[in-house]
């Protein structure tokens, strides 16, 4: 039998990795990673108004 894939959460706007902190404790077993994307969460203080692709990347 193959492994399930993981999951990768992505939150919207206002919102940061912390939103799916109920649907990853829902899923155990399951690897499942979130994100914080700039401007948000623990990465905002790097944000300028236009990140670049790399950016996103990186984070």
């Amino acid at each position: 039998m193959s492994e399930r894939p993981a999951l990768l959460l992505v939150h919207g706007a206002w919102h940061g990795s912390w939103c799916w902190q109920a649907l990853r404790d829902s899923l155990d077993g399951r690897r499942v990673e979130t994100v914080d994307l700039p401007s948000v969460g623990s990465t905002r203080h790097v944000c300028t108004t236009m990140p670049a692709i790399v950016t996103r990347i990186a984070d």
